[in-house]
């Protein structure tokens, strides 16, 4: 072909290539489509995957925040709050207005009172001693809910294991004396300075659970005008309730 081409003449030679010219564009004008064709079948697979299948980050569910229009499940019923669950306490009067005296002894004995007995008692120091080392070896607080002594000053005290307040009103109910008793803040009072005045309320839970309303009604022998002369008895009328 070299030598049939070669033996053209100028012109002819001229005049071959002009006619190839059409035949060699359609060539490269279908390589060109072809190549494009492949590109963009290729692009339409996943990343990382040669046969399309769905790649990780395409196949994982939404989460977080982008699950906007979906409804949330809900998480369960609310749970009760504390004091909706605690049933409330009831109480049943045992005794009502009961007349009570706590007396002061010459020293040194004691006076004691137990509110849920009722009872009250005059110990002598050998006795008081020998209940408070029976209840000690027991791991068991004394029955006696107050105790009075005559060291002077006439002390009138709350024994351990007891909660009482000294309050300005009579409580309407049980469930209210047994609030402030259990808020507590009286424990003693030095009765040689009259500290405590007539009337005046207090309320007590004593070692068995049981809510006191006591006032003391009055106030027997004494002399408030002397720092070492107390009342020798004190006198209450007192109302006691059971938790039930």
């Amino acid at each position: 072909m070299r030598d049939w081409f070669g033996g053209l003449s100028e012109v002819g030679k001229v005049g071959v290539v002009v006619a190839l010219i059409p035949a060699v564009g359609a060539l490269i004008g279908v390589i060109i489509t072809s190549v494009t064709t492949i590109a963009t079948s290729d692009g339409g697979k996943s990343e990382g995957d040669g046969n399309g299948t769905p790649s990780a980050s395409q196949s994982r569910a939404p989460s977080g925040d982008s699950g906007a229009g979906v409804e949330a499940k809900p998480s369960g019923a609310a749970l009760p709050s504390p004091s909706a669950s605690r049933p409330k306490a009831t109480y049943t009067a045992v005794y009502t207005d009961q007349k009570m005296q706590l007396g002061l002894p010459n020293f040194p004995s004691v006076g004691v009172l137990d509110f849920d007995e009722p009872a009250s008692r005059t110990l002598s120091e050998g006795q008081w001693k020998q209940l408070k080392k029976d209840a000690e070896s027991q791991g068991q607080p004394l029955e006696q809910d107050l105790i009075y002594s005559n060291d002077l000053w006439g002390y009138l005290m709350v024994r351990e294991g007891r909660n009482a307040a000294q309050i300005d009103e009579t409580p309407k109910d049980a469930e209210g004396c047994a609030r402030s008793a259990n808020l507590g803040g009286f424990t003693e009072a030095r009765m040689s300075e009259w500290p405590i005045k007539l009337h005046q309320k207090f309320c007590f839970a004593t070692d068995k659970g049981n809510i006191v309303s006591a006032e003391i009604t009055r106030f027997v022998g004494g002399n408030r005008n002397s720092v070492t002369d107390p009342p020798t008895q004190v006198e209450f009328t007192a109302t006691m309730w059971q938790r039930s």
